[in-house]
Formats: C-alpha cells, sequence, structure tokens
C-alpha cells in the first residue's frame, strides 16, 4: 500500500510539472522572415516622410538630483507619462506636458521602499503599477500609493503585465527546472513556466538579447543570442511571428543551448544577432540589431503589411532612424513614444543636413531639441509611422 501511495505522488508530480511549463510552436504560415541586406542604396526619400501626426513633449521642471540618465521604458496613462530612467532607477511621473510631477515610490531598504529599478509595468485592468526590485514585486495605486511589497519565490530581471492582466517574468538564470519563463497572477503567484531548456546552462541572461519585451501591448520573446521572436499568447505558449535572416554569422535557432559558446563569439564581435529592444505594433517592427565585424548597432523599420524593410541607407537623411532610436513606449492613443537625448543629438545634428531637416519639417521638434543640455538631457515625441 505504501509502494503503491508513492508511485501515485510520483506520477501526479510529473503530470503536475508536465502541465507547469510550455514550449515554443511554429505556425510557418503566420512566420515573417525578415530579410537584412546591407547592400541597400539610398534613395531621395526623407525619414520624416513617413512620418505624420508628431508631438513634441519638452520634459520640464525636473529636479537637479532626479535629472534623467537613460530612458528605458514610458508609459502613458490617465494622461500622466511614467517614465523609466534605468541608469538611477528612478520612474519620473509627467503630465500630459512634460511637467514633472514627483518620483513614483521611494528609495531604501523598509517594507514600503525599494533599493533597485529591474523594470516596471502597469496593470490597467487591476489599477496597478508595479516596480521590479529583484526579488521584490512592489505594486502602487495610479495615484502613486502603496499598496504591497511581495517577495517572488523567483528572481527575475524583466517583467511584462500582458492582456489578461498576469504577469511574464523573464529570469536571467534558469530556475530548477532549467525555465527562463515565470507566469504569474496580479499579485505575483505563480501560474506556469516556460522558455524551459533542455539542459541546465546556468547563467543565461544577457542584458542586450534575449528575455521578454513589453514596450508594446502584447508580450514578446527570443531566446539569449536567438532572432527569432515569439508572441506569449494566454495560455502561456509561444507561438513564432518573426524570423530574422542576419547573415552567415548569425547564431542559429538550433544552438539556443549553448549560450556559453554564443557569449564567446558576443565578446569577440564575431556573430550576429538581434538585440532585445524592438517594438512591434500592427502595422510596424521597429529593431536593432548586430552585424558581425561590425562596431555599432544599427536600427531599421520593417512595414509588416507591406512586408517592406527599411534602414538607414533607405533615406537621404538616414541618421534619423538612429537618432530616434527604438520606440520606448505607446501613448494612449496608441502613437509610437520615442526619446532623444542631447548627447546622440549633439552628435547626429550636423550629419546628412539633419538639423535642417528638422527644422523645415517640424519647428516646435526643432526648438525642443535645441533646447536640451548637459541639465536637461531629453525629449519626447509621439507619433504615427504610415507609407
Amino acid at each position: 500500500m505504501k509502494k503503491s501511495l508513492i508511485l501515485l505522488s510520483l506520477i501526479l508530480t510529473i503530470f503536475s510539472c508536465k502541465d507547469n511549463t510550455s514550449s515554443p510552436k511554429e505556425n510557418k504560415a503566420d512566420v515573417i522572415t525578415i530579410d537584412i541586406n546591407d547592400s541597400e542604396s539610398k534613395s531621395d526619400l526623407s525619414f520624416f516622410d513617413i512620418i505624420s501626426d508628431l508631438k513634441v513633449i519638452e520634459l520640464k521642471g525636473i529636479p537637479e538630483l532626479n535629472q534623467i540618465g537613460r530612458i528605458k521604458k514610458v508609459v502613458q496613462y490617465d494622461g500622466k507619462f511614467l517614465v523609466y530612467d534605468d541608469l538611477k532607477s528612478n520612474i519620473l511621473i509627467f503630465n500630459s506636458n512634460g511637467l514633472y510631477e514627483r518620483l513614483l515610490g521611494e528609495r531604501g531598504a523598509g517594507p514600503q521602499q525599494y533599493e533597485r529599478i529591474s523594470d516596471f509595468d502597469i496593470n490597467k485592468k487591476q489599477n496597478k503599477i508595479y516596480i521590479l526590485n529583484n526579488p521584490y514585486l512592489l505594486s502602487y495605486d495610479f495615484n502613486g500609493k502603496f499598496i504591497d511589497k511581495k517577495l517572488l519565490d523567483f528572481y527575475p530581471v524583466k517583467m511584462s503585465v500582458m492582456n489578461d492582466s498576469n504577469i511574464a517574468f523573464n529570469l536571467p538564470t534558469l530556475d530548477d527546472e532549467f525555465c527562463h519563463l515565470i507566469f504569474s497572477d496580479g499579485n505575483g503567484d505563480l501560474i506556469s513556466k516556460s522558455a524551459c531548456y533542455e539542459v541546465f546552462g546556468g547563467f543565461i541572461g544577457n542584458s542586450r538579447t534575449g528575455g521578454v519585451n513589453s514596450v508594446t501591448s502584447k508580450t514578446y520573446y527570443n531566446y539569449t543570442g536567438i532572432s527569432d521572436i515569439y508572441e506569449i499568447d494566454s495560455e502561456y505558449n509561444f507561438n513564432i511571428k518573426f524570423k530574422f535572416n542576419l547573415g552567415a554569422d548569425m547564431w542559429p535557432s538550433e544552438k539556443q543551448e549553448n549560450v556559453g559558446d554564443f557569449r564567446k563569439r558576443f565578446k569577440s564581435n564575431t556573430v550576429s544577432f538581434l538585440y532585445n529592444s524592438y517594438f512591434i505594433n500592427e502595422n510596424w517592427m521597429i529593431f536593432e540589431y548586430k552585424i558581425s565585424g561590425k562596431e555599432n548597432t544599427l536600427k531599421a523599420h520593417y512595414d509588416i503589411k507591406r512586408n517592406e524593410l527599411f534602414t538607414s541607407k533607405s533615406f537621404k537623411d538616414g541618421k534619423l532612424i538612429d537618432l530616434l532610436g527604438v520606440p520606448v513606449g505607446l501613448d494612449e492613443e496608441l502613437r509610437i513614444i520615442s526619446s532623444i537625448d542631447f548627447e546622440e543629438y549633439n552628435e547626429l545634428k550636423d550629419i546628412d543636413n539633419i538639423k535642417e531637416t528638422i527644422k523645415e519639417f517640424d519647428e516646435n521638434l526643432y526648438n525642443g531639441l535645441n533646447k536640451l543640455s548637459l541639465s536637461n538631457t531629453y525629449l519626447l515625441i509621439t507619433y504615427t509611422i504610415e507609407k
């Protein structure tokens, strides 16, 4: 009888673990393949020819101590802009006109404080703002009032609130079931696991490639070093949406377990790969990628409906792609949000007549950019892309 109970317990454990994890799926009919052609020539098209409905938001009134180091993500909700500065580990709150109001939360080691922000997101259905301070999940209401600080049972570095209000967490190391993603409910309690490797690989994180992407309205994921992007559905399955062809030195998907080998190629600049800073909406994918042997990363816009790729070589003022960069979020009207910083503008403004092109296209943008300085480092723009 005792042996039977042990066997039954073992069977239940096996099936419980199996139901708690999921694997990537590929529906080839829906997969979009993006081929990078580095040999295309410049055209007479201006990058501003595909931009419309542009609005400039100057970020004003920031206390000197809280001046922005680097904008990683921006969320607009209820008229407020929540700006995540990952260098200084702050979330700054601005009104709809860009006037600074306050920081979200309080720094420290106390029961209602955070020490460092790994990521943040909002849950519109539950009226919560989350701060991820690994391994804690702090939640606030939309007035910035503290709600809860939960000690998680895992150690994530990135998060994405999904459309069903549950949360996808990205782990830099595999857990004891060799999984890279954890799904929880809105309170941080475990629901499921995914992105599970067959062999334990230890530390598989990389700040530049792989992990969960939460800048857009859906949740996407790619394995470390692998240039395939999966959309995660409400059943926590992976459905491959984009495949990239970055040339002969691209790290192949069949080597996704060999993270150590990828890291060696990464350090020696002998591998091509997709960066984990990318943006996807219904019509466009905007992304950053690295080509083996080249010092700088490259950026591109892909028109999903027309199956057309635009790189800096597609435009006479192609450096504008680098200036606007990969979008950092969406506003409440689902327009793209990009951030422009002083140093980037100062470096690029005299290339390809960018400064004159900006002045001709939009006087407000030109004036806003010329107000940037070492003590006024960023502005935001919202816009749509059309073709």
